[in-house]
């Protein structure tokens, strides 16, 4: 039989949804436009065929966000830097709240969709063993040297010996690259101290 042609329009001013069992699906016409309901997936008509839009059920196209907290490196047992060293900033993720199960990070690395953008905030408590020091924080991808450009100088004006309490936020866009290889946040400390309490929050913006 032809394919069954709506009746009803969509207009600027509403949008109608209709309910159509699962067999007749297949037989109603994918309009531009036309929105289905059937067994309780939605479906939107783009003149060739239905695409399911909600639920979402393809995580690589699911947005949203995730906390991890390093649950190692505590004020009780900081990790302790050493001048002129870089090294990946310490968060075993030991503390999740992933609501979307997205699956972002798994210690050390964040594992992004390519083509995807992030936003990601970095905070951290440290402290330094002499007065005018600072500290570089970057992002690291093995083989792209470009998101090293990621980065930002960290001061410490409080002096000496004194508990400095940090946040760093960045937006950027995952290459090829950086999904295969995975993507580390470095610190390399201009003096040797101590640095503890990491926490991730990172949010998936968009998807590919």
């Amino acid at each position: 039989m032809p394919p069954r042609i709506r009746t009803k329009r969509n207009s600027q001013y509403t949008v109608q949804v209709e309910s159509v069992e699962r067999e007749k699906k297949t037989d109603s016409l994918p309009e531009v436009g036309a929105l289905i309901e059937s067994d309780g997936n939605y479906y939107a008509g783009n003149g060739i065929e239905w695409i399911q839009f909600a639920p979402i059920n393809n995580n690589a196209l699911q947005v949203g966000w995730a906390r991890y907290d390093d649950t190692e490196y505590t004020s009780e047992d900081p990790y302790l830097m050493t001048a002129e060293t870089e090294f990946t900033l310490p968060n075993n993720g030991g503390r999740a709240n992933d609501p979307y199960s997205l699956g972002m990070y798994s210690s050390p690395s964040f594992d992004l969709q390519a083509g995807s953008t992030y936003a990601l905030t970095i905070a951290f408590k440290t402290s330094m063993n002499t007065n005018n020091a600072h500290a570089d924080l970057n992002f690291y991808c093995p083989t792209d040297s470009d998101y090293a450009n990621i980065a930002d100088v960290i001061v410490f004006p409080k002096g000496n010996g004194v508990e400095h309490v940090y946040s760093r936020s960045f937006n950027f866009y995952a290459n090829d690259t950086l999904a295969a290889e995975g993507l580390q946040i470095k610190f390399n400390a201009s003096h040797s101290g101590i640095i503890y309490d990491v926490i991730y929050f990172i949010e998936k913006i968009s998807h590919a």
